[in-house]
């Protein structure tokens, strides 16, 4: 038999549910309305007097007839819609902030457990939209950054070895006495080449200048010995340390945060369906809590899975993008791996 606080608590919540019905137009039976309503003379008596015994079965029986005509709303999750008081730090923010802007004093709104549960969902989901931007712009950055270095350091190479040739090529003229006009075509090519060379060089100077600014806590390769790292040695020690984080930002960093991006957008959906539908109780939100490791776990999985763009009908989809999908869908890629296993297990 339920002791005195636990039926005090539940003739408490059949109440809500009881509200909640009446205010969705769900039709209630006089009768069972009247039980509801009428439990609550069992708050002066106690729970262990025989003569309550009829009147608690009776309750039980009208909330769980309540129960199932409230679905998919339960007593708990009514409890979970129900105002509750603001905590203490709300109530200190408050008052620091109306210090701050010289404001009169107001404890915040008392809000719902759910209330509570999609403010935090909005919040994770800015924070995971701020990591993906920032990581993101910061890979696309040095990717670019790296890529072109590289591109215009061959360049200057080879115009370097171009130049050469072409130094040459016109030493063997003037020495065989050859005509003006084959030693004017090889000076505008040595002219131009010469030009080509300075603006490959301008370029690797500035890329180098953003990879060191990209590694601002990177002190250079250190010196061995007394004789000090050339320029070339020098560029090639950045280019490295900056393609290895771009390597892990590419492997783990950035498929986790899509996949934690992806996960934080089903939880704030789902938690508007939920609450729309009067649904979010206590196991939706330990639900919604595992989702989001889940959601980071797949986006890495899917990483290893689609190290590179995949091929689809009207184009290609990035690694990223697949992480994101994931993360918002963990049962597809829980699937495959079932059916993955299931595979080799049958064989």
């Amino acid at each position: 038999m339920a002791d005195t606080n636990e039926l005090k608590s539940s003739i408490a919540d059949a109440q809500r549910l009881l509200q909640y019905a009446s205010v969705k137009g769900i039709e209630v039976s006089p009768e069972l309305v009247g039980k509801i309503v009428g439990a609550q003379a069992l708050l002066s008596q106690s729970p262990e007097d025989k003569e309550s015994f009829e009147a608690q079965k009776e309750f039980w029986s009208a909330l769980a007839s309540l129960s199932i005509l409230t679905r998919p709303a339960t007593v708990d999750s009514v409890r979970h819609a129900a105002k509750s008081e603001p905590d203490v730090w709300a109530g200190r923010w408050a008052k620091l902030r109306a210090k701050i802007f010289r404001t009169d004093f107001a404890l915040p709104s008392p809000l719902s457990t759910a209330e509570k549960a999609v403010n935090q969902a909005r919040c994770l989901a800015l924070a995971g939209l701020l990591v993906v931007a920032i990581f993101q712009s910061y890979y696309e950055v040095g990717q670019t950054t790296a890529t072109k270095y590289v591109q215009a350091e061959v360049e200057s190479k080879q115009e370097s070895e171009r130049a050469k040739e072409l130094g040459k090529q016109r030493e063997a003229v003037v020495r065989a006495k050859g005509s003006d006009s084959e030693l004017q075509r090889i000076d505008q090519e040595i002219s131009k080449s010469r030009s080509t060379f300075e603006v490959a060089s301008e370029q690797t100077s500035r890329r180098l200048h953003w990879m060191n600014a990209m590694l601002f806590w990177n002190k250079g390769l250190p010196t061995v010995g007394d004789e000090p790292p050339s320029e070339a040695e020098k560029a090639r020690y950045t280019l490295g340390i900056l393609e290895g984080w771009l390597v892990l930002l590419r492997s783990f960093v950035l498929p986790i945060a899509w996949g934690f991006l992806g996960s934080a957008l089903y939880v704030s959906r789902s938690l508007a369906e939920d609450i729309r539908a009067m649904a979010y109780a206590s196991e939706r939100a330990i639900l919604h809590r595992s989702r989001y490791y889940m959601g980071m776990v797949a986006g890495f999985v899917a990483a290893k899975f689609f190290p590179t763009s995949v091929g689809v009908e009207f184009g290609e989809v990035a690694p990223f993008a697949v992480a994101l999908l994931v993360g918002y869908s963990v049962e597809v890629l829980f699937s495959l791996l079932d059916r993955l296993i299931g595979a080799f297990s049958t064989k």
